[in-house]
């Protein structure tokens, strides 16, 4: 992503590995920067989420 090679590099790495490293690398800098997400609630998340879910079928719906 730097720029410096034309060909990325894959590893093969367990999920668990990934997923420390982003929390280390980008979730835990951001979030104690970033405060808005302290005031979310499970439900209105789950809401979000469904409203988005329906909005993206009827765009579906539309491009058949």
């Amino acid at each position: 992503m730097a720029g410096e090679d034309d060909i990325p590099t894959f590893r093969d790495l367990p999920f668990q590995d990934l997923a420390n490293y982003w929390r280390e690398r980008w979730l835990s800098g951001r979030a104690s920067r970033v405060d808005g997400w302290r005031a979310w609630r499970r439900s209105e998340i789950e809401d979000m989420l469904i409203i988005a879910k329906s909005e993206h079928e009827e765009m579906e719906k539309k491009d058949v």
